[in-house]
Parts: C-alpha cells; structure tokens; sequence
C-alpha cells in the first residue's frame, strides 16, 4: 500500500465501516464482490490515478465489524446510500464487482438521484435461468483460480497475492457473510429485475468473456434492462476481472461511461 492511500473508519447507523481512499477527482465509490478486499492492486491504483477513489469493506467483511440488520444485499445497498449521504459524496460514479455489482443496481434503482454513473463488473444480481451459473461456493481451492479466472495457473498466483497475507478468520468472516447475503436465491433477487428500467444514469456493463461464475449472458440481460446500458466484454478475462486484467477493466470503467 502506498503512503497516497488513507484509512479511516466510519460509523454508519452504529456500523463501523472500515475505508481505503486515495486520489482526487470524479469520486468512485468501489463496492467489492464475494471475496472481500485484499491489497491495494493495480487496478485500484489505476483508478486513483483518475479519480477519488474510495473503497470500503463491506458489514462483516474484512476490517468492518459485522452488523447483524444487514441480511440481504438490499440491505447492503441502504448502508451504502446512507454512507454517501454522511460523508456528502456529489456525482458519485459507483462501481461493484459480483455482489458489490448487485448492491449498486438495488442503490440506483432505490435512490438514482445519488449516482451520476454507474459501472458493474461481472456483476450477480439478476438471473438467467437458461444458462447455468458456476459456484464458488462449494469449489476446493484446487478448482478455484479454473472458475475465477481465464487463465488458471495465473488465477492461482493472483489470488495468493491479492488474499495470501490476510489471516484465515477473516477469510472464512468473509466467506460466511458472502453466504448470508448471496446463497439463496443464488446471486440474484428474483424481484430486481423489473426495477432496473428505474436506472436512467449512463450504465458501463464490464464482462469477462471467460467468466465461468457469470457467464456472458448475463452482462447481456443487464444491457437488455438497464436504459442507458453498454456492454464492453473483456477478452482473456474471468469472474475476478480486475485482478486478471486490470488496465482493461479500468479504462472501461473510467472511458465508456463518459461516452453513453
């Protein structure tokens, strides 16, 4: 981590949430997805040389205290909306990865005035009953980097380095929370889907081509439902996109939101 990046902890309705910051400009608002927070990676730091990024832990995710009124993503998505209005964010461009990705649309459909974009990484939240989905959940860490990543032997090497120093309790907090917010339904909310025409801010939808969790399709149904949506697919890409290829997950993220 670089002496750029800030850490401070703030106190949301009686939650202690735990922030990265670093950078200035446009404020990004990073919502993580099923796996935590590990280091400050080069993506986070390609997008702090763009913008004013902030990146939190999640209730009950890494050094943020558990909250037990958080059961559902919806709820989630309240902490958020109420975390940008105590810290006074404007324009806030918001970006999720997987259930990071599923709290920004239940934030945009929810309170759309708060959010000036919005982009999702391989994000869950909707479903696509025809093509099957993969899970993480019950995968050995053996199969693991072969669902997460295009590149396996790399996946491998990436999530030791992002996830390797952090202590195995917070791993399985991490892991046990994922599960309370996401297990069923299986990374969706059968009742969102309908709402997203609600979303009338410019929409970047990030996808790994590769995506084994999430597979294309379902970037697709979140460009068919969300108004002002576009779709950038990521080639040699898996499910934790910004780790296999950060500069190009980054650059759609902070480019083609500006163009919709």
């Amino acid at each position: 981590m670089t002496n750029s990046v800030k850490e401070e902890s703030v106190e949301v309705d009686g939650c202690p949430i735990h922030l990265r910051r670093a950078g200035s400009g446009e404020t990004i608002l990073f919502l993580h997805g099923a796996h935590g927070v590990g280091t400050w990676n080069p993506f986070f730091q390609l997008l702090a040389q763009d913008a004013a990024l902030i990146v939190p832990d999640h209730p009950g995710f890494g050094r943020s205290q558990p909250r037990g009124l958080v059961e559902t993503v919806a709820d989630l998505a309240y902490v958020y909306l109420d975390l940008i209005a105590q810290l006074g964010l404007k324009n806030v461009h918001l970006v999720g990865h997987c259930i990071g990705g599923w709290a920004a649309l239940e934030m945009a459909v929810r309170s759309p005035g708060a959010i000036a974009r919005l982009s999702l990484v391989n994000s869950a939240g909707v479903s696509v009953p025809e093509v099957r989905m993969g899970d993480f959940f019950i995968a050995t860490p053996e199969r693991l980097p072969g669902l997460l990543f295009a590149d396996p032997a790399r996946g491998a090497a990436l999530l030791d380095a992002e996830f390797g120093a952090i202590d195995d309790a917070t791993l399985h907090a991490n892991r046990v929370m994922a599960a309370r917010l996401s297990w069923s339904p299986r990374l969706f909310d059968p009742a969102l889907e309908r709402w997203l025409r609600r979303i009338g801010v410019p929409t970047t939808v990030v996808w790994g081509r590769s995506n084994r969790i999430l597979p294309p399709a379902y970037g697709e149904r979140l460009r068919e439902r969300i108004p002002k949506a576009r779709l950038a697919v990521i080639e040699s890409c898996g499910h934790l996109a910004y780790l296999e290829q950060p500069a190009a997950v980054a650059q759609a993220i902070l480019t083609s939101g500006r163009q919709a």
